[in-house]
C-alpha cells in the first residue's frame, strides 16, 4: 500500500463522505472498497472526494473499477468528485 494513502471519512445523516489523500495504488483501492462495503448498508449516498490524491496508479484504478462492479446495485449510491474523478471511474 502507498504509505501516504489515507481515507478521511465523515458522515451526515444518511450520507458518507470519503476524502482521499496520497497515492492511489492497488492496496489503496482495496482499502477504499472495504470502506464502501462496510458502510453501504446504512448510507443512501457515498461521496468520494479525489482532490487530495497526488497520483492515480493504473493498477489501483483497475482494481477499484473491477471490485466496484461486483458491488452491484450498491454502486449506484457512489458519487466520485474532484480533480481525479475521471481517472478513478471508467
Amino acid at each position: 500500500m502507498a504509505t501516504n494513502f489515507r481515507i478521511f471519512p465523515s458522515r451526515a445523516k444518511n450520507t458518507l463522505y470519503l476524502n482521499l489523500r496520497g497515492d492511489f495504488d492497488g492496496m489503496s483501492a482495496m482499502e477504499l472498497i472495504c470502506a464502501i462495503t462496510d458502510n453501504v448498508a446504512w448510507a443512501k449516498k457515498i461521496y468520494i472526494q479525489t482532490d487530495g490524491l497526488k497520483s492515480l496508479l493504473p493498477f489501483g484504478c483497475d482494481i477499484f473499477q473491477k471490485k466496484l462492479a461486483l458491488c452491484g446495485p450498491a454502486s449506484k449510491k457512489i458519487v466520485v468528485r474532484g480533480a481525479h474523478s475521471s481517472g478513478l471511474l471508467p
